[in-house]
């Protein structure tokens, strides 16, 4: 059974500590109440258990088992507490409650000389930088996930966005919307010439058009221009004539349509 050495804080309160195998150790559930983590079960699972104690102590209600957690675990959980005073509690503990613990000699080193002394206070001060790496490393990774899923919301906002755009359109309007998304698929498109992008994207969404709703563009221009010959329009006229003037004369058509476009820019998007 370890003997129990408590510290009072007029912030804190009560922090037990402990003497195990010549280290000293600080009593879980107060930690947790100083940083007022609520379940202190569940924060067992985030620390070294090389640090962890159950150990008998005489309480009021007579002989208890607690757990303790030595100085590295208490540094790891002070330094990813979110209570503001957490670096303060350090400070009360690296300054206060360690020190007294070896001037009182309830630390061991009342047995050790001088030299012995300024070892095990740089060990100390070795684990207290080894816990701010820690956190300092923790703290990036955790920079780094936020800046990745900030990007990926940015993103899927913008493909909402499109989304929500392309559902604007109706049959007097559909026109005005197709180019700009042209430009969108040409951005993305995969093709080996990059001044080809434009041309590419039209032939492509045409492709997929003719597949989608089994019929022939081409045809369905060659006679709307004999239709407009027969009815006495001009070359000039008849030579305007092409696939969007066609897909414009069929509601189910330009409703396809408009379809495979929003598809083939969220395609591309995602793949480039």
């Amino acid at each position: 059974m370890n003997e129990l050495q408590i510290f009072n804080n007029k912030h804190f309160g009560q922090v037990r500590t402990a003497l195990i195998n010549d280290e000293p150790y600080f009593m879980l559930a107060d930690v947790c109440r100083v940083l007022e983590i609520k379940n202190s079960r569940d924060v067992l699972n985030r620390l070294s258990q090389k640090g962890v104690a159950i150990t008998d102590t005489l309480t009021n209600g007579g002989k208890q088992q607690a757990t303790f957690i030595n100085e590295s675990n208490m540094y790891k959980l002070a330094f990813t507490s979110r209570k503001k005073e957490a670096e303060k509690f350090t400070d009360w503990v690296t300054g206060e409650i360690l020190p007294t613990l070896r001037r009182t000699g309830t630390y061991s080193m009342q047995k050790a000389n001088p030299l012995e002394a300024l070892q095990q206070i740089g060990q100390s001060i070795n684990k207290t930088i080894e816990a701010l790496i820690e956190q300092d490393r923790r703290m990036k990774n955790i920079e780094t996930v936020t800046r990745v899923q900030n990007d990926r919301i940015g993103d899927m906002e913008k493909k909402v966005q499109l989304v929500y755009d392309c559902g604007t359109i109706n049959h007097d309007n559909w026109r005005t919307h197709v180019r700009p998304l042209i430009n969108q698929i040409a951005k993305y498109i995969p093709v080996l010439d990059s001044t080809d992008r434009f041309s590419a994207a039209w032939q492509e969404s045409y492709k997929r058009l003719e597949q989608k709703f089994n019929c022939n563009l081409t045809l369905r221009v060659n006679n709307k221009k004999e239709r407009l010959r027969l009815a006495g329009a001009t070359k000039k006229v008849i030579d305007k004539v092409n696939n969007l003037d066609v897909i414009g004369e069929d509601k189910r058509l330009i409703e396809c349509y408009i379809s495979i476009l929003k598809r083939m820019v969220l395609e591309y998007k995602r793949a480039a």
